[in-house]
C-alpha cells in the first residue's frame, strides 16, 4: 500500500464518521478541547492534506497557509464532500515528486523560515500520521461527549499499533 492508498483509507474513516455524526454534535464546543469541536479538528486534517495537494500548484508546501474553511467545520455534509474531492486529487498525485516545505518553529514574525526538502510522498505519509493523531482527539471527545456514539476501534489507531496489539494477543 502506498502513501495515497493510506491517505484513502483515512478518508473512508473520517467520511464513515461525518455520515454518522450530527452538525450539533460535530460543533459542539468541548471542554476536553478547550472549547473547540470535532469539526474544527476534522477540519484541520483537512487543511494539511490540502495543503499538500495545493502545494505542486504553488511551487512549495507551507502548512502554516492553510485555507481553514469554515463550512468544512461547521457543516458534516460539507465536509464529507470536501474529503470525496480531496480524495480524488490525492490519488493523482506522484509520491516522487519533490517539494520543498517551509518550516515554521518561532512565534517571532521576523525570523525567517527555512525551507527542508521533501517529497509528495513524504508528506503524505506526515499527513496521514497526523490525521491519526487527530482522529484519536477526535475519538476521546467523542467518547466523553457522546458516549452513546459507537466508533469502529481502529479510529485513531496506527497501524502499526494495531499489528503489535495483534501480536500480543496470539
Amino acid at each position: 500500500m502506498d502513501c495515497r492508498q493510506g491517505s484513502k483509507l483515512i478518508f473512508r474513516q473520517i467520511g464513515e464518521l461525518l455520515s454518522r455524526m450530527n452538525d450539533g454534535q460535530y460543533t459542539r464546543q468541548l471542554g476536553l478541547f478547550e472549547g473547540s469541536s470535532i469539526g474544527q479538528h476534522v477540519r484541520h486534517i483537512y487543511d494539511f492534506y490540502n495543503s499538500v495537494v495545493q502545494s505542486l500548484e504553488k511551487g512549495e508546501l507551507d502548512y502554516a497557509d492553510r485555507e481553514r474553511n469554515p463550512d468544512i467545520e461547521r457543516y458534516t455534509h460539507n465536509a464529507a464532500l470536501n474529503f470525496l474531492t480531496l480524495s480524488k486529487h490525492v490519488m493523482t498525485l506522484d509520491e516522487d515528486t519533490l517539494i520543498d516545505v517551509l518550516t515554521e518553529f518561532d512565534i517571532d514574525e521576523s525570523t525567517a523560515r527555512k525551507r527542508v526538502s521533501s517529497s509528495i510522498g513524504r508528506e503524505l505519509m506526515y499527513a496521514y500520521d497526523h490525521a491519526v493523531h487527530h482522529l484519536a482527539i477526535v475519538k476521546m471527545g467523542i467518547q466523553t461527549n457522546f458516549p452513546e456514539f459507537e466508533l469502529d476501534d481502529v479510529i485513531g489507531v496506527a497501524p502499526s499499533t494495531i499489528k503489535h496489539k495483534n501480536k500480543q494477543a496470539i
